[in-house]
């Protein structure tokens, strides 16, 4: 056990950066107690508490090893991918009604009636059908996906600078979460701006999705190194 606790410390530092030197003293250390504790009769879980990973990045910061490390990639890269199904799943609602999946999954209904309707080509005669889904419904629809696009960009920012050891985790992932809504309402208007002066058309998908990811990359990678600047190390690792 003792080994292991060990071990899983010094996998800690190398994430961290920890030189080796450093890592190898820290060991020796972290042994010398653990035998000391063993022989009071306390195990290797009573001595780190549980959580071998905060004992390793509290020691690492105390001795003043830990490297700041924007790691502002791995962060953007986190939050796009982790809003992928999300999106995804936006796309979905808005182009499933347009395409022949449209013939098999929606039943008719008339356009008399008070839904949003929207006419659909289906078939090789270009013949039509209406497809009613009602408002409120597609708006629920497309904030389920927002929501789902925002609880997997902070799971997986999250869970790639647990994976690093970061000690700015948490509040890289507080700060992204209260950025995120500020991104999307400044991201909105300039989207339908930009899609209105290329007059709506299927053109316009394209650059305002760019837009629109360009803005999210530019305002993450502003939040984390704001975080990673301002915070201390050692405050961030306790």
């Amino acid at each position: 056990m003792a080994l292991d606790t060990v071990g899983q410390a010094r996998r800690v530092w190398r994430r961290l950066g920890v030189p080796e030197q450093a890592a190898q003293e820290m060991a020796e250390e972290l042994s010398a107690d653990l035998a000391a504790a063993a022989a009071d009769g306390r195990t290797a879980e009573d001595y780190v508490g549980g959580d071998i990973a905060a004992l390793a990045r509290t020691w690492a910061a105390e001795r003043g090893l830990i490297r700041s490390r924007k790691r502002v990639g791995r962060v953007i890269a986190a939050t796009v991918l982790g809003a992928l199904p999300g999106a995804f799943m936006a796309l979905f609602f808005v182009f499933a009604p347009t395409s022949r999946f449209a013939e098999f999954a929606f039943a008719p209904a008339s356009p008399l009636d008070n839904w949003a309707v929207r006419a659909v080509s289906v078939g090789p005669t270009g013949s039509q059908i209406w497809l009613g889904m009602s408002v409120p419904v597609m708006l629920a629809l497309y904030l389920l996906s927002a929501l789902a696009a925002y609880a997997g960009s902070l799971a997986a920012v999250s869970a790639v600078l647990r994976h690093s050891a970061d000690p700015h985790r948490r509040r890289t992932v507080k700060a992204i979460a209260l950025a995120v809504p500020l991104i999307g309402i400044i991201a909105t208007p300039v989207g339908v701006a930009l899609a209105a002066a290329l007059n709506f058309s299927t053109v316009a998908f394209r650059p305002v999705c760019l837009l629109v990811l360009s803005l999210l990359v530019l305002g993450v990678a502003l939040v984390r190194i704001r975080v990673v600047t301002r915070t201390p190390d050692t405050v961030a690792a306790t």
